[in-house]
């Protein structure tokens, strides 16, 4: 009776990870949504640059020096905007972070710890290397409190998640539903690891008989 179980066992993983493969799963996406504060200060940012702008072409009289620094303000501006989070994927191999143009990806088995933040823990980062509202919160941060390093892709402080992997890179998100991305990182990484740990013990059971030697 129990070689039948494991035998039905066994068929109905290989089915499911067959069906697995031709029929890859779709991806979880959760979009990102900014608040209010960040709103203003980007729309303020962007008019306060754009009056610059017009009022350094109408007064400067030093044309080669007003382009260097035109040419400084909107490279920085670029790389600012080139860095804003635009959705997070979640599939069953990893939990991908999409910005304009980079891409932070997570594998799944290596998240030691997924969990909800709140605004007060928010408050304790400092922006080190990035953006503090304009377009969203991301870059690289330093809580003083706890002496960590934490990277951040958030556009709203109320609705973030923290994630930290097994190598102790911390990683803060916001997204519109965190606690269905909580939940789901935890399903997904506990299934894939139970998955590597399956055919790890298949592979050491393969290689037993074969370094057995006789008595």
């Amino acid at each position: 009776m129990l070689g039948l179980k494991s035998l039905f066992s066994s068929l109905g993983r290989k089915f499911s990870e067959g069906l697995r493969t031709l029929y890859p799963p779709t991806p979880k996406t959760f979009v990102y949504e900014r608040d209010r504060r960040c709103r203003r200060i980007t729309w303020g940012t962007t008019v306060g640059l754009a009056i610059l702008f017009v009022v350094m072409v109408l007064l400067s009289s030093q044309q080669y020096f007003s382009a260097w620094l035109i040419f400084f303000v909107l490279s920085v501006l670029a790389l600012v905007v080139l860095s804003i989070p635009r959705f997070i994927t979640l599939t069953d191999e990893a939990l991908e972070i999409h910005c304009v143009v980079d891409l932070t990806r997570i594998h799944v088995e290596d998240i030691e710890s997924i969990r909800r933040i709140g605004r007060e823990e928010f408050r304790h980062l400092t922006p080190l290397l990035g953006s503090y509202g304009f377009g969203g919160y991301f870059g690289y941060y330093f809580d003083f409190s706890g002496w960590n390093f934490y990277k951040l892709y958030a556009t709203e402080r109320k609705r973030l998640v923290l994630i930290e992997d097994i190598y102790e890179d911390a990683y803060i998100v916001s997204c519109s539903d965190p606690d269905a991305l909580v939940a789901m990182a935890i399903r997904a990484r506990d299934r894939k690891r139970e998955e590597i740990f399956r055919a790890s013990m298949k592979n050491e059971n393969r290689t037993v008989p074969s370094g057995k030697t006789e008595s």
